[in-house]
């Protein structure tokens, strides 16, 4: 539940930034929307790594600290909204 609703709320930051359909993306296409923009590759990649992550974890092909997955997303977030370009 926690790895899906994380999922969500990544895609749905993303698509909200891009004002894109964010709840749509796949993890690759989050990558290159955001590289399209001006998001610097390894970071571009780190987005496109943790949704392919969090899909895992919801289906059991990957664990995820759930007690600390709301604040490592909240500082990613912050550290993905300072690299998008408006």
């Amino acid at each position: 539940m926690a790895a899906r609703l994380a999922s969500r709320c990544l895609r749905e930051f993303i698509g909200d930034k891009l004002n894109l359909e964010g709840s749509a993306l796949t993890p690759g296409e989050a990558g290159e929307k955001l590289r399209s923009r001006g998001v610097p590759e390894e970071l571009s990649a780190e987005v496109r790594r943790r949704l392919e992550r969090l899909e895992a974890a919801q289906f059991g092909a990957a664990e995820i600290d759930q007690r600390r997955l709301a604040e490592t997303l909240a500082v990613f977030l912050k550290r993905l909204e300072g690299a998008i370009r408006p």
